[in-house]
């Protein structure tokens, strides 16, 4: 029996030239009279009573436009725009790291991130030290979206563990709301504690400069 999975496509990021090689382009670009991924999708939009095209196998559109899903789910002109700027950014696929934020988040070394909560360690230390000690840890940084939105990313992270288990729930509580800064910090709560992983901040003094507005309204009671 054949496996269910066969008729899905395979996910693989291509390059711009695979793009423009493929038959769905071709069939785009030869269809308006042009020569670039750029102009072809300009054309498309401006064409399009409702901005948006779908691009794949011909069983698999015919089963789209069968799903109601198809009208919440479909691309509109600010989504092709920008897909169409991160397809310029392939172009040059040396520098695809450095200017496209996502994937340089993605991609950075634990010992980069390590490096960035080791320099925040001090300050969140002095200020939560009477009632949450703040430590470091390994952790494992989930993508969350896209076509690995399960994958695992080996980072680091601070930890903010109240001193009392007896109204921990209560401390977290009030350190969360503390946080709620003109740039807020956000964590995730694990095992008891406060985790604020590290893999998208790239200069330790942004999430300093933001701490140093940090103040509890009032020490929580136990």
């Amino acid at each position: 029996m054949p496996d269910a999975r066969d008729d899905v496509p395979r996910a693989r990021p291509p390059s711009v030239d695979a793009l423009l090689r493929s038959a769905a382009a071709a069939t785009l670009i030869g269809r308006h009279g042009v020569s670039s991924v750029t102009t072809a999708l300009r054309a498309a939009i401006d064409e399009a009573r409702e901005g948006w095209r779908a691009v794949g196998r011909r069983s698999l559109i015919a089963r789209m436009k069968n799903n109601p899903l198809k009208r919440c789910l479909r691309c509109d002109k600010a989504t092709l725009a920008t897909l169409e700027a991160t397809l310029m950014l392939c172009r040059e696929p040396e520098h695809l790291v450095e200017r496209l934020t996502t994937l340089r988040w993605l991609t950075r070394a634990r010992v980069q991130i390590a490096a960035v909560v080791a320099a925040l360690l001090p300050s969140f230390s002095a200020t939560l030290a009477s009632i949450a000690p703040v430590t470091v840890e390994d952790c494992l940084s989930q993508i969350g979206t896209g076509a690995q939105p399960v994958e695992l990313l080996p980072s680091a992270v601070l930890v903010i563990r109240p001193l009392q288990p007896k109204g921990a729930g209560r401390t977290l509580a009030a350190i969360e709301a503390a946080m709620r800064l003109p740039i807020p910090i956000v964590g995730r709560l694990r095992k008891g504690a406060l985790w604020l992983d590290q893999r998208t901040v790239e200069d330790s003094t942004d999430l300093d400069d933001a701490w140093w507005h940090f103040t509890l309204k009032a020490e929580p009671s136990a």
